[in-house]
């Protein structure tokens, strides 16, 4: 299921990761993104550089 918008994807991906998770695997909510290229550049961010989401805004 997808979970939402773009901001609740990057949360959710910010929370594992700072919870210990070495990545994250999303599938269909950047596939439905209207802005699925930007999403991939901010997830990775969020599991590389530490980013937080709300620096990331995509709405």
């Amino acid at each position: 299921a997808s979970i939402g918008n773009d901001n609740e994807v990057l949360q959710l991906a910010s929370d594992v990761v700072s919870s210990g998770a070495a990545g994250i695997l999303f599938g269909r909510n950047i596939v439905q993104s209207s802005k699925p290229l930007q999403l991939m550049r901010a997830l990775r961010a969020v599991v590389h550089d530490n980013a937080r989401p709300e620096e990331l805004n995509l709405d």
